[in-house]
């Protein structure tokens, strides 16, 4: 398993253990959105929701034209 994964279930087993999201936050020195999002994230997905997911866009409306289509366009 990847050592951040391993990282977040700490924080979250910590968290289920203490119910205190300060106290949390204060020693593991992570900030509280960090720490909601893996929470939501494991709460969604359990450990698979730990891993790092993409950030890459899954559209991009600003796209080159790719060469097949350049066929169909004539460019002065």
């Amino acid at each position: 398993m990847d050592r951040k994964v391993l990282v977040r279930k700490k924080w979250i087993n910590f968290y289920l253990e203490t119910k205190d999201a300060g106290f949390v936050c204060c020693k593991c020195d992570v900030s509280r959105p960090t720490l909601r999002k893996w929470y939501r994230r494991f709460l969604q997905h359990d450990e698979a929701g730990l891993i790092e997911q993409s950030k890459r866009p899954h559209s991009s409306p600003n796209q080159k034209l790719n060469s097949e289509r350049n066929k169909h366009f004539k460019f002065t």
